[in-house]
């Protein structure tokens, strides 16, 4: 495990770290969030105003992230999944950590 201190303001982006073929690249529902509290109930995210998976490489961008957005992600893809990462806000200066546990 790693863990690096980034600071945001709008937006921020998780890499599907799992080996994609182009033909996994139509899949939009390989993202799973859980809150902080609650790592083993992960639950698809879909896209809408605050989440947008890409459909070049899969990954998840967060837009306005705050601490409501704090917690577990995971790419999952048919049988495969990347290690979690761990997102949580510190405080109101905008300042994320991020655990990412490799596989």
């Amino acid at each position: 495990m790693y863990r690096t201190t980034k600071h945001f303001f709008i937006t921020n982006s998780l890499e599907c770290e799992l080996c994609i073929s182009p033909n996994d690249l139509h899949h939009k529902n390989v993202w799973y969030y859980s809150w902080i509290g609650n790592s083993n109930n992960l639950s698809l995210i879909e896209e809408n105003d605050y989440f947008y998976v890409s459909s070049l490489d899969l990954s998840l961008t967060i837009i306005n992230m705050d601490e409501s957005k704090s917690g577990f992600y995971q790419c999952k893809l048919s049988n495969s999944e990347a290690g979690p990462y761990f997102i949580e806000l510190i405080n109101d200066t905008k300042e994320l950590i991020i655990d990412v546990d490799k596989k």
